[in-house]
């Protein structure tokens, strides 16, 4: 489980290491560096390729470790939180990995905040996806 450059990473070690997870959650993660930076504000854009790599000079790398490119390697079930108003994590990252998952007939599912950003400040949404991550991580444990 992880948030944001977490999620992520979640999603990376999901397709990397398929036999190790029962189960994973993924909140305001990326799912490609390259689709995170074409839609990230171009005042972040900078700022983050120096994190993430450079379009047009890192792309093999890129292409190859992310997720979004490798879900067909993911055998556990995922849970994708993300808010419509991120404005750090584009909302279109976990939208791109739930509709790439679900043509797989993966078991994935996506709760989007409508009243959110990239932190969760309203006690009713964070309790609801902290009830639904426990419910979610309880079956998996039973499995």
């Amino acid at each position: 489980m992880g948030r944001s450059y977490g999620g992520f990473m979640t999603l990376l070690l999901i397709t990397q290491f398929p036999k190790l997870w029962k189960g994973a959650v993924d909140i305001v993660g990326i799912s490609h560096f390259t689709t995170l930076l074409s839609n990230t504000p171009l005042w972040r854009r900078e700022q983050r390729s120096y994190e993430y790599g450079f379009i047009g000079k890192h792309d093999e790398f890129m292409q190859c470790i992310a997720p979004l490119n490798n879900t067909q390697r993911i055998r556990c079930p995922l849970r994708i939180f993300h808010s419509y108003n991120d404005v750090r994590v584009p909302y279109s990252e976990s939208v791109q990995m739930y509709e790439r998952m679900k043509k797989e007939n993966k078991d994935v599912e996506l709760t989007a905040y409508e009243n959110e950003g990239h932190q969760y400040l309203y006690t009713e949404n964070q309790d609801d996806m902290n009830t639904k991550v426990i419910e979610f991580f309880n079956e998996q444990k039973n499995k």
